[in-house]
């Protein structure tokens, strides 16, 4: 018995590496796909994350089936990413907050919605926005604003290389939209700053989704908001990013200042770091 002991035991202190190895390979694998590297954030969600971003989407959009909207947000999040150059910027949690909440809370129309992003980097979140709005029978045309420049820019920041490696330009979000479905034919890029008088000029008005995305400073989040009032239809949906966010404080100062005073934007809740506001 005591050598057949012998025997099998070095049997199965193979078969507990064996096991152990794959389950390594697998995190480090799992990582790979999912980890922050070249993205800044990574795209895994605990489960109390999962929980809370769920509550947050019922209690913004009154939508009883929340986690199956998140769910298939998610799925096309990672999608995206993996056929894209660049990354969606932002926290898992704050990308899906967005792209499930804004197409639940807009009202259904009978033209085509028109929506503006100010602040895009890699295009890759216009891409993904494109597809939530179809899944949801909003066709639409879409208006992006953005500098364009090699790297972001942000006032008080250093300018740096993107995480990603892929530098800014016209050609890598036209070719980012297209990996994402999306008819170029029904896109229009203002190359430039939302603040510019004759950006502002070519954009026009009458939005029926305004995603908030560029400068983060107090300074510019009033100006960006500011313009956003005139040129929100009625029944708007205004995606104001980062809000809450402690690294971006100008964010949820510049809002709450925005909407102490007179103001056609009712907030409807905030997913995440982003508040949602609706336009009377």
């Amino acid at each position: 018995m005591g050598s057949l002991r012998s025997a099998v035991r070095p049997l199965a202190d193979k078969a507990i590496t064996a096991v152990v190895a794959r389950v390594a390979a697998r995190d480090v694998t799992t990582e790979l796909l999912y980890g922050p590297d070249g993205r800044l954030n990574d795209r895994m969600l605990t489960r109390e994350q999962l929980d809370e971003l769920v509550r947050q989407v019922r209690e913004t959009t009154r939508v009883p089936d929340a986690l199956s909207q998140v769910a298939q947000a998610y799925r096309m999040l990672v999608d995206l990413e993996a056929r894209c150059v660049g990354r969606i910027a932002g926290t898992t949690s704050n990308i899906l907050g967005k792209l499930v909440a804004a197409p639940l809370l807009l009202r259904r129309r009978e033209k085509p919605v028109r929506v503006l992003e100010i602040g895009t980097l890699f295009g890759v979140f216009a891409a993904g926005l494109h597809k939530q709005l179809l899944r949801h029978g909003h066709v639409h045309d879409l208006v992006i604003v953005d500098p364009l420049e090699s790297v972001q820019l942000q006032p008080e920041r250093e300018r740096a290389t993107d995480p990603s490696g892929t530098p800014v330009t016209l050609g890598t979000l036209h070719a980012n939209l297209r990996f994402g479905g999306v008819d170029l034919e029904r896109v229009r890029v203002e190359r430039g700053l939302s603040t510019e008088d004759s950006v502002r000029d070519a954009v026009g008005e009458g939005f029926d989704v305004i995603v908030i995305d560029g400068d983060h400073s107090r300074e510019g989040v009033a100006k960006d908001l500011a313009w956003a009032e005139r040129i929100a239809s009625p029944g708007a949906v205004v995606v104001m990013d980062d809000y809450g966010d402690p690294g971006w404080p100008g964010v949820r100062d510049a809002l709450d200042a925005h909407l102490s005073g007179e103001s056609r934007f009712v907030v409807r809740g905030v997913v995440s770091t982003s508040a949602f506001l609706v336009a009377r």
